[in-house]
């Protein structure tokens, strides 16, 4: 991601917690500068964002299940 977006920088707009559970909601934001495979797109030297959103399983205070979910489909509106 840094080498797509060296200037990249996360904004967290929202935490959710349960004895279980977590949710985080964030928007990274930087200058589209490289690629990456995951957005096939030629760097456009304009800014871009997007949302995302991690949930978080617990297990005996310990992370045992990660799922992200975001939109690569806003990087290609940029």
């Amino acid at each position: 991601m840094r080498e797509a977006f060296p200037d990249i920088y996360y904004e967290v707009q929202q935490v959710v917690v349960d004895v279980e559970m977590s949710a985080v909601h964030w928007i990274p934001s930087g200058t589209h500068q490289g690629g990456l495979q995951a957005i096939p797109v030629p760097p456009t030297n304009k800014q871009a964002s997007i949302r995302g959103i991690h949930f978080l399983r617990f297990s005996n205070g310990k992370i045992e299940e990660v799922c992200c979910i975001w939109s690569c489909l806003a990087w290609h509106r940029h």
